[in-house]
């Protein structure tokens, strides 16, 4: 097994045997978007306990995935982890989570050994949160670069949220673990996230 502290990445050369654990610092209590850097990871009752997840209203979770479909009448296109259930980190999914305080969210799995492609659409918005599904940095010109004719025109851009606001970007690096949006310019299809855009920058 291996463990890679945050900020720090890995290109797998050959064959990885064993499980792979990212540790992805978050500084504060804010929401932020994340992505799970290896496979195979899930969020349950556990893995929410071990990470600090914040409770909410109800049986809500402090973790939650984006629909862009018709909105819920309280939550609108979130949709919140359960308490009691369980389900899969989706590679190349993106995810809004809280923490009750500062800390590590650890994910722990395989070594991610394939391209990635996420599913995009337009429906009630053309947003879509997708993230890095690799343990090394992104990069976002690449990313841009390959995905032109799937991103709206006016936004070829990714957007990340820093815990406060957000930011459109179209260089630079997506750290391991971070989730971010896109605007589809497709009906229905898919991003494209490829072995080939990981980096150490």
């Amino acid at each position: 097994s291996i463990t890679i502290a945050s900020g720090a990445s890995m290109i797998a050369q050959s064959t990885v045997v064993g499980d792979v654990t990212y540790n992805l610092a978050i500084p504060d209590t804010n929401w932020h978007l994340v992505s799970s850097p290896v496979v195979g990871e899930t969020y349950d009752d556990a893995w929410i306990a071990a990470n600090a997840i914040a409770s909410g209203t109800g049986n809500n979770r402090g973790i939650s995935t984006y629909n862009n479909g018709t909105p819920d009448a309280t939550t609108l296109h979130w949709r919140y982890s359960q308490a009691g259930s369980t389900a899969a980190f989706t590679a190349g999914g993106g995810y809004a989570n809280l923490r009750t305080a500062s800390g590590n969210y650890s994910f722990t799995g395989a070594y991610p050994t394939t391209d990635i492609t996420p599913a995009i659409s337009q429906n009630d918005k053309k947003d879509n949160l997708i993230g890095n599904p690799y343990p090394s940095y992104l990069d976002i010109a690449a990313f841009i670069t390959a995905n032109t004719a799937n991103m709206t025109p006016t936004h070829q851009a990714v957007y990340v949220w820093n815990g406060a606001s957000y930011t459109n970007l179209a260089t630079g690096y997506i750290h391991p673990g971070q989730g971010f949006f896109i605007s589809s310019n497709v009906a229905s299809g898919n991003a494209s996230i490829t072995e080939a855009m990981q980096s150490h920058n």
